[in-house]
């Protein structure tokens, strides 16, 4: 379920075939759990992503040729009209199909893991659906969880932070996951709760997504998988209960999930 919900969407969004969209996966796999390993020094994420890039050179040809409503036809488009170059085509194919596919999924992962796991959560998700507060549990599961921990950003110009100087072409890493657990932003940043307070300055999700100008693009996209699975979850009244241990990952930027074996109760 983890799975097969945001591949299959991201590459309906992204335009590519149905045959193909369990491709998706490996290659997602790939590279988030290459990550990791480092057992074979990167060579499995980079195979990933050289695979992935002449795909989408190749899908941005065939879609040149016969146009669809889809966003690798968007892109292919502004390529041939020079409004992006080769670069920028394989940088934005690239991390909208993968990217779109791991951060959903390990929303969705986790997600469940906490219900499953956690009673006190369990309940709450149960008295909030019930009053049809689908979005809510959504955004606060992103608070929670974060499944995008840190980002790295490139200062471009000199800046006094909280007494830190940062200088122009500084590198930061920006914890992401420490930042959704603000006690200065969350009154009590430990405790799961749909309902609680939002700081004015802040989406609902907090920065689970990043903020400003580099908030990301497919946010949308990964509450409302999130959100119709919860709903129709609640609607057809499924009750999942776990049938064998959850594998976590290692990685230090995805708050990994590798593994959730459920049953219906």
């Amino acid at each position: 379920m983890a799975r097969l919900i945001p591949s299959r969407v991201i590459a309906a969004v992204m335009g590519v075939p149905r045959e193909l969209r369990g491709q998706v996966v490996e290659w997602s796999d790939a590279i988030f759990t290459s990550t990791v390993t480092q057992d074979d020094d990167g060579a499995a994420m980079s195979r990933a992503f050289d695979e992935v890039n002449v795909y989408m050179a190749k899908l941005g040809e065939e879609k040149l040729r016969d146009p669809q409503d889809d966003t690798v036809t968007v892109l292919a488009q502004c390529l041939d009209r020079g409004e992006i170059d080769e670069a920028e085509y394989a940088m934005y194919t690239t991390a909208l199909l993968i990217a779109g596919y791991e951060t959903t999924h390990t929303l969705i992962g986790q997600s469940m893991l906490l219900m499953l796991e956690d009673e006190d959560i369990q309940r709450t998700c149960d008295a909030v659906f019930d009053a049809g507060e689908f979005n809510a549990v959504v955004d606060e599961f992103l608070r929670y969880v974060t499944p995008a921990m840190n980002v790295t950003r490139t200062a471009t110009g000199d800046v006094e932070f909280h007494g830190q100087t940062i200088r122009r072409n500084d590198t930061m890493q920006l914890m992401l996951i420490a930042g959704n657990r603000d006690p200065e932003v969350f009154a009590d940043p430990h405790r799961f709760d749909p309902l609680r307070p939002r700081a004015k300055t802040l989406s609902g999700d907090g920065v689970a997504f990043g903020s400003g100008l580099h908030r990301c693009v497919g946010n949308v996209l990964a509450k409302m998988d999130t959100r119709i699975l919860f709903e129709e979850l609640y609607r057809r009244g499924v009750s999942l209960e776990l049938d064998g241990e959850p594998e976590r990952g290692w990685s230090t930027l995805i708050n990994q999930l590798l593994s959730l074996p459920v049953r219906v109760g």
